[in-house]
């Protein structure tokens, strides 16, 4: 019979070959069991017609599925194998354990990172210093006042600069615009009032900003009530000043100088005595050694303190106290002092008295004191002490006891001139930091009241580089106002300035816009100094709408300051060139940061990378103190503002090939490489 095709009912699949064939009498099922498939009728033809078959099993092959339950049974109750077992389980634990101890060992003897610092407000903050003659004026009289300064607050705050020092704002005569004082607690009527303080205060705690403020007890103004008792000889106000009977055959009882120029000395036709006054004669010296006023000035201290003031700036501390013995004073012998000035001397008998640190340290207590009983956080102690600088430091007080927190940097600002170069400001912030107390706190200052504004001084194009310089090196910077957008002096006439000693270039009103009068005052009248003429195209509102502006960089540096290499990392200088100042911020574990400023008249190319490894050489407690290299680039973090943009922010650099033009700056940001 001939086959005609599959057999599908019976699922089994031939071919043409016989069924008789070796072939058809074995088949694969799916786990590879072999099946042998025969006929189970003696005729084929039978068989293929039915499809019946016989399936016989040969050889199955069945995987390994372990032992069974019997086989287990007796392997568990043999002895040796419950041995072996309870061995292994002792042999895990002792090993969990060995490990569990190394581990700790490792933990308690392996040295560790000291720890960082805490901060605190004044030294994580940028100070502000308002001048308040100048910064708003809110009642239109063409003076600045509280309530002006109330106004901008917002400004601080987007600044981001938390802690402000105000400029005296008590009752005074003016003579010396605020430093003459007739009362201590009141504020004078040109500012406002109190209740305009109180708000002002409010106002400042609501974004989180500190107010210091300035303490004058060397002196006071002539008008002042103490002085009229004293002169009069009225109880205890008779000694309340520093009186003296004139040298013998007439005349001022010594030959001490004022810092303004001339006699110390003052005759007094009411007391028929001289009165000190170490600067106007309209401010007549407190006497440090009487009790009362010692006792004054403590409760003036405290009265700002319970109206919120988180801190004091103490003027003209050096010359609290004079020599008891009223000697007269050697001459300095510098050459070209004239005589009557006050360097003609040499001031070893009226200033930096040994008392006078002993009544800084009674004030240092007195502030540690009310907040250890009120709160509050510290009370900040900084003093004005334009001495020499070994002398200035002393004001630090000692790695055991603290005085102030800091004296303000003057030695930083007077030597900053035009042809400063990149090496001569490196050596004046060395000077610095070379001379400070262990422990002590490094600031900053590019201007004050006093003193020509540091872009007339220099270059206005270094403003940039400045504050990369005083923002990110160790220590608390102190902004001038009107120095986040680049102000300049004004030009004044001899004949036109209200300040004897002239002064009044760096104290122009604050240039807000471009509207009248810089948007500083709504008067129909001149403000009480005039504006700079460029008020209409440099000023805050005209910079905060530019994609760069110093104002924005100002900005963009605060918030650097809250990287870790920059709050807490090392301090190393780099040997670039005469003209750039090179330094670098660095911490394991962060990115550090390098500062470049060319103060040439000249561009310029080098490469960090060809410098030697760079040895960190100031290290706050924390920092750790490892040498590094330069990686093969880096990124621009902050460029200074320039006509052409070379260096555009967040752009990637070669460090190989650093390129600045004439008194251009730049901040990068690296991965240090250590070595």
């Amino acid at each position: 019979m001939e086959y005609t095709g599959p057999n599908t009912d019976s699922g089994i699949v031939t071919n043409d070959k016989s069924p008789n064939s070796s072939e058809n009498k074995m088949a694969l099922t799916d786990d590879n069991t072999k099946v042998k498939f025969t006929n189970s009728n003696s005729f084929p033809v039978e068989a293929s017609r039915n499809g019946d078959a016989k399936v016989e099993i040969e050889n199955i092959q069945v995987a390994f599925a372990g032992m069974g339950k019997e086989e287990l049974l007796k392997f568990a109750n043999d002895p040796f194998w419950i041995r072996l077992r309870w061995l292994l389980f002792f042999l895990f634990w002792l090993l969990w354990l060995a490990m569990l101890v190394g581990a700790i060992v490792i933990i308690v003897l392996a040295p560790r990172c000291a720890p960082l610092p805490v901060l605190d407000w004044w030294q994580k903050n940028v100070i502000y210093h308002i001048y308040p003659r100048s910064f708003q004026d809110f009642n239109g009289d063409g003076v600045g006042d509280l309530k002006g300064i109330q106004s901008r607050v917002g400004h601080l705050d987007t600044l981001g600069t938390k802690s402000v020092m105000l400029g005296p704002i008590y009752q005074s005569p003016m003579k010396d615009f605020g430093y003459d004082i007739i009362d201590h607690t009141k504020i004078d009527d040109v500012f406002g009032n109190m209740t305009d303080f109180e708000q002002l205060i409010k106002e400042l705690n609501d974004k989180d900003i500190k107010l210091i403020m300035d303490f004058i007890p060397n002196h006071t103004s002539n008008q002042s009530s103490w002085f009229d008792h004293s002169r009069k000889r009225i109880g205890n106000y008779t000694d309340y000043y520093v009186w003296r009977d004139g040298a013998e055959g007439g005349g001022p009882p010594n030959n001490w100088l004022s810092v303004f120029g001339g006699s110390a000395w003052k005759f007094d036709d009411v007391r028929l005595q001289y009165y000190l006054h170490q600067f106007y004669e309209d401010q007549p010296d407190l006497n440090l050694r009487e009790p009362a006023v010692k006792e004054e000035l403590q409760k003036i201290l405290k009265f700002w303190l319970d109206k919120g003031v988180n801190g004091f700036r103490v003027d003209a501390i050096p010359h609290l106290y004079e020599d008891s013995e009223f000697r007269n004073e050697p001459p300095s012998n510098r050459p070209g002092d004239v005589n009557q000035t006050y360097d003609s001397l040499d001031h070893i008998y009226t200033t930096n008295q040994e008392e006078t640190f002993d009544l800084l340290l009674e004030w240092r207590q007195f502030l540690d004191d009310y907040e250890a009983n009120n709160g509050g956080g510290h009370r900040l102690l900084i003093v004005e002490a334009i001495q020499p600088l070994n002398i200035t430091m002393k004001y630090y007080g000692n790695d055991t006891q603290k005085l102030s927190d800091f004296p303000l940097n003057f030695e930083f600002l007077k030597k900053l001139e035009k042809n400063s170069s990149g090496k001569s400001v490196e050596a004046n912030i060395r000077r610095w930091l070379d001379a400070m107390p262990a422990l002590s706190w490094p600031n900053w200052v590019l201007g004050t009241h006093d003193d020509r504004r540091i872009t007339t001084r220099m270059d206005p194009e270094l403003i940039d580089g400045l504050h990369m310089i005083t923002m990110l090196l160790k220590g608390t910077p102190i902004t001038y106002y009107g120095e986040e957008i680049g102000m300049l002096d004004i030009p004044v006439e001899d004949d036109e300035y209200k300040d004897p000693l002239k002064r009044d270039p760096s104290r122009s009103p604050m240039q807000w816009s471009n509207s009248t009068h810089a948007g500083f005052s709504t008067t129909q009248q001149a403000t009480w100094l005039p504006l700079h003429a460029n008020y209409d195209r440099l000023n805050v509102e005209q910079q905060l709408s530019e994609g760069q502006s110093h104002l924005k960089i100002y900005q963009a540096l605060v918030k650097l300051r809250n990287q870790a290499a920059v709050t807490f990392g090392s301090l190393g200088f780099m040997n670039i060139s005469e003209d750039v100042l090179g330094f670098s911020r660095i911490k394991k574990g962060s990115p550090g940061f390098a500062v470049l400023v060319n103060f040439g008249n000249n561009a310029t190319k080098f490469s960090l990378n060809a410098l030697s490894k760079i040895t960190p050489e100031y290290n706050p407690v924390g920092a750790v103190d490892l040498a590094f290299k330069f990686p093969e680039d880096g990124t621009v973090e902050i460029s200074s503002l320039s006509q052409s943009l070379t260096l555009p922010p967040k752009s990637r650099i070669k460090l190989n090939k650093v390129e600045l033009n004439s008194k251009q700056a730049v901040v990068i940001k690296f991965v240090p490489n250590f070595t």
